[in-house]
């Protein structure tokens, strides 16, 4: 805690708590959460092969050399299936799952949405991957907590409507006051 008095118009720690969106959604969190739910959602309809089939997508995909990403369509390989049907999530790095976000997008759009798999299962991701976008655009734009929240309810409405309730964890419950914790500091993420 600063003992610096000339701070003290400046902060509130009693009241500047804020969750980590991170943590929230890539460490054990929502979207670790949203994607195995759809891919659960497509064996339920039959398509038993999805954890293959993304593995084998991911794998082909192209990410910048930078990235040193040919790892990640080991995330769904059959070995690891039964791991996260287990635990009931998809268990990776957070970084992993950040970095494929844009990925799992197309995979849902080209290959399961153009299959007739799961559609609303897809908008739930579709959705994330928005919201995802969006909070990590505020590197290089100002994103507004009204937009966040915008975007936390589409989200959230998708995901309710696609699989329920019963999965709302706590950490997608800290989704709902993260555009109200920016306002008083007037800032974006």
């Amino acid at each position: 805690m600063p003992v610096d008095r000339e701070l003290d118009s400046l902060l509130h720690p009693t009241t500047a708590y804020t969750h980590d969106w991170m943590h929230c959604l890539f460490v054990d969190g929502v979207a670790n959460l949203t994607v195995y739910l759809l891919l659960e959602a497509c064996i339920t309809e039959g398509m038993s092969c999805v954890y293959e089939s993304c593995s084998a997508y991911l794998s082909n995909w192209r990410f910048p050399g930078r990235l040193h990403a040919t790892h990640l369509g080991d995330i769904f390989i059959a070995e690891r299936r039964e791991s996260h049907r287990k635990s009931h999530h998809i268990k990776c790095q957070a970084s992993d799952l950040l970095t494929i976000m844009g990925p799992l997008a197309q995979f849902a759009t080209h290959a399961l949405q153009a299959a007739g798999v799961a559609n609303l299962a897809c908008i739930a991701l579709l959705c994330l991957v928005d919201l995802t976008d969006l909070i990590v655009a505020t590197a290089r734009i100002e994103v507004t907590p009204t937009m966040l929240e915008a975007e936390v309810q589409r989200f959230l409405v998708a995901c309710t409507a696609a699989l329920g309730f019963e999965w709302m964890n706590s950490k997608a419950h800290w989704l709902l006051p993260l555009p109200s914790q920016l306002s008083p500091f007037g800032l974006s993420l």
